[in-house]
């Protein structure tokens, strides 16, 4: 009840709930049977409408993080492509503070993007103190992200997350 019902905010109203239930403390769990079956179609509206889209879960997640994990931290970005480039624009949007993006490619490194520099992954530890968001579209890169601040100390969930 603390976290109210659906609510239209441009954003998946589902997720919106589930990030606002979370928020609110409350806990989140799977069940250990299937429930409903579902059906997937080209028509679907998930599918269709622009409150589905990937700049729509990005808006979504930024206001929910910047205001749990984020308050009052800057935010390092790992992924200076155009994942990385669209959630720092909505973490910009929510009143966020870019301070540096990560990324591994060679021509990306010491440009600055969004008013924040692109560093290598081996400077990441001179960010310490700020929280650290994997923004990558594939699988693999998230993966090694994670591993890559795991290694270098970091603590996932207190001091960073994958976002895409």
């Amino acid at each position: 009840e603390r976290a109210g019902g659906y609510q239209d905010r441009g954003w998946p109203e589902d997720y919106d709930l589930v990030l606002r239930i979370h928020a609110a403390g409350g806990r989140l769990a799977n069940v250990p049977s299937v429930l409903l079956d579902w059906r997937e179609g080209d028509q679907r509206l998930s599918r269709t409408h622009e409150r589905y889209a990937q700049a729509a879960f990005q808006r979504c997640k930024a206001h929910y993080l910047a205001g749990t994990r984020l308050r009052g931290r800057q935010v390092v970005v790992w992924g200076a492509g155009p994942v990385g480039k669209g959630f720092a624009r909505a973490l910009a949007a929510e009143g966020v503070r870019i301070a540096a993006f990560v990324d591994l490619d060679p021509r990306k490194i010491g440009q600055v993007v969004h008013g924040a520099h692109v560093i290598a992954p081996d400077r990441i530890n001179e960010f310490r103190g700020c929280y650290a968001v994997a923004a990558v579209a594939g699988a693999a890169a998230r993966t090694e992200i994670r591993a890559a601040l795991a290694a270098a100390g970091w603590e996932e969930v207190a001091e960073f997350c994958a976002v895409a």
